[in-house]
C-alpha cells in the first residue's frame, strides 16, 4: 500500500500549489484595483504647475547665450567690423572714359583696316604683273608683244655694235651668276663637237657653253620674260635649235626656232602651247619633230610651222617626256 500512500500526497501537494498560486494572483489585482490614477483635471493642474516653476527658474538664471556673445564682443581682438571693413568712397573723375576708349579702339581699328587694304591692294598689283610676264596675258598678244621688243632690242643691239657711246655707262662688268641662270629645265649637248651645250633655265632663257661650262653666254636676251620648258638640236644640223617655251612655272609663247645656232630667233605665227616639256628631233630630217607639251603629243613634219596631234589628254594632263 505504499504506492497508494504516495499517489495520494502527490494530488494533495499539486492542489496545494494551485490555491497558493490563486491566492497570489488576487492579493496583487487588489493591489493594482486601490492605485490611485489622477484624472484629467490633476493632470492639466500638474502640467501648469511644472511649466510656472520651469518660468521662475529660467527667469532667475542668466541668458548663458547673451552673456557668452557680450563678453566675447568685448575680448575679441579682430572684431566683425576689422573683417568686413567698409570700402572707401569712389572717385568717379579718376575713371576711365568708356566713350573715349571705344572711340580710341574704333579709329585704330580703322587704320588697321585701311593698312589691310592697301596690302591687299598692293598684292593684287603684284599678282596682276606677274600674270602679265607669265602668261596672264593671252598667248597670241603675248607672242606678238615679244615679237615687236624682239626687233627692237635687235635692231638697238646691232647699232650698238657700230656706233661708240662715250658715256659712262657704255662698259659693263658682269659679276655674277657665272654658271648659268637659276633652275635648268633642259640640257642638249652638241652631237658632234666635244664641250658645246645648250641648256634652258626657267624664267631664265637659253645658255650656251662652248668650253664644257666654264663660261655661258645668254642667247635669248632680246627675249623678254622667257619661260624656257624644253631645248633640242637636230642631230643632223646642230645649227637648228628648238625652243620650246612655257613650264610648268607658266606660259610660254609657243615653239621658237633658230637656224644660227641661237644667234637669232624666228617666232612661230600662233602658239601651238603654252608649256612644253621635251622636244626629240629625227635622226636625219631636222625638219620633223615629236613635241611633249600640256595640249599632248604633237608632231610637225615641216620644222614646226604646222603640226598635228599624236596623242591627246584629257584637261590638266600632261606630256611631260618623249622618247624614240
Amino acid at each position: 500500500m505504499p504506492h497508494i500512500r504516495s499517489s495520494r500526497q502527490c494530488i494533495l501537494y499539486l492542489f496545494a500549489l494551485i490555491a497558493t498560486l490563486s491566492c497570489l494572483t488576487g492579493l496583487l489585482s487588489c493591489s493594482s484595483s486601490q492605485a490611485k490614477i489622477p484624472t484629467a483635471t490633476q493632470a492639466n493642474s500638474l502640467t501648469a504647475t511644472n511649466q510656472q516653476s520651469a518660468r521662475i527658474k529660467t527667469a532667475e538664471k542668466p541668458d548663458l547665450i547673451t552673456a557668452l556673445t557680450q563678453r566675447n564682443q568685448k575680448q575679441s581682438l579682430f572684431p566683425v567690423s576689422n573683417l568686413f571693413p567698409t570700402p572707401p568712397p569712389v572717385d568717379n573723375s579718376k575713371r576711365p572714359n568708356t566713350n573715349a576708349l571705344l572711340e580710341n579702339r574704333s579709329d585704330s581699328e580703322s587704320v588697321d583696316k585701311e593698312d589691310d587694304e592697301g596690302e591687299a591692294d598692293a598684292i593684287l598689283e603684284r599678282i596682276r604683273l606677274y600674270q602679265m610676264r607669265h602668261g596672264g596675258i593671252d598667248p597670241e598678244s603675248r607672242l606678238e608683244l615679244v615679237k615687236e621688243q624682239y626687233q627692237q632690242r635687235e635692231v638697238e643691239r646691232s647699232r650698238s655694235s657700230v656706233e661708240t657711246l662715250a658715256d659712262a655707262g657704255s662698259s659693263w662688268v658682269s659679276l655674277g651668276p657665272t654658271n648659268g641662270a637659276g633652275r635648268v629645265t633642259s640640257i642638249a649637248p652638241h652631237p658632234t663637237i666635244m664641250g658645246t651645250v645648250y641648256v634652258g633655265a626657267d624664267a631664265g632663257g637659253v645658255w650656251k657653253t662652248t668650253d664644257g661650262g666654264t663660261t655661258w653666254v645668254n642667247l635669248t636676251d632680246s627675249i623678254s620674260n622667257l619661260l624656257v620648258g624644253a631645248v633640242a638640236l637636230a642631230p643632223s644640223s646642230p645649227n637648228i635649235v628648238y625652243l620650246g617655251t612655257g613650264s610648268e612655272k607658266g606660259s610660254g609663247i609657243g615653239l621658237l626656232k633658230s637656224v644660227d645656232g641661237g644667234a637669232t630667233w624666228l617666232f612661230p605665227r600662233s602658239v601651238i602651247a603654252t608649256r612644253f616639256f621635251r622636244i626629240s628631233v629625227h635622226p636625219t630630217n631636222p625638219q620633223e619633230l615629236v613635241a611633249g607639251t600640256q595640249e599632248g603629243i604633237l608632231r610637225s613634219v615641216d620644222g614646226g610651222s604646222t603640226w598635228t596631234t599624236v596623242v591627246s589628254f584629257p584637261t590638266n594632263s600632261s606630256a611631260n617626256d618623249i622618247r624614240r
